[in-house]
């Protein structure tokens, strides 16, 4: 009973906080090259929980479980100033452990299977945070991207995206590599 209104008030605090990343916001940098991105947000150092740094944020994909109906998970995309692209993952699943290695793979329509590693220590909370070099961008840039393998300790989760899912991702990672603060 409690796993379940804990999982509707963290999933209802994550449809919340994207109700207000809707707008279409245009960037600048410090060279006066202009990226606009609709799905892009410049969050308030006040209410940054990453460590009172700004940083920029695309919103999150909800995505359910492909090979568990029950499971589903969080990822988004972001910048923080003076670091690469970064990609949260938050596992819905009471006491998912996650590994502190290869725990993400980004599967492409090729079937090209690209892991990163995750940059938390192993956590029991389902989340994972992994950087994307320069060079992981454009390797990625390359390939459709088809969907997300999630392995914890317990359990690999497969997430599909669908054509239209794809090509946000693709361009949330292109205009967050190009966004500088």
């Amino acid at each position: 009973m409690y796993k379940k209104t804990i999982g509707t008030l963290i999933l209802s605090l994550f449809l919340f906080s994207a109700v207000f990343a809707q707008e279409e916001i245009v960037y600048s940098s410090q060279d006066s090259a202009t990226v606009a991105c609709s799905r892009i947000n410049l969050e308030d150092k006040t209410y940054n929980p990453l460590s009172k740094r700004s940083f920029a944020a695309a919103e999150p994909y909800y995505l359910r479980s492909y090979n568990s109906k029950d499971d589903f998970a969080a990822f988004q995309l972001g910048k923080r100033k003076g670091s690469r692209v970064f990609l949260y993952v938050k596992l819905f699943k009471f006491n998912s452990c996650m590994k502190d290695d290869k725990s993400l793979e980004i599967m492409t329509e090729s079937g090209i299977r690209y892991s990163l590693e995750n940059k938390m220590k192993v956590n029991c909370d389902g989340n994972i945070v992994v950087e994307l070099s320069p060079r992981d961008i454009k390797e990625l840039s390359n390939y459709k991207i088809s969907g997300f393998l999630v392995m914890s300790l317990q359990k690999d989760y497969e997430f599909h995206l669908n054509q239209e899912l794809s090509r946000k991702f693709s361009e949330d990672i292109a205009c967050l590599s190009e966004y500088k603060f």
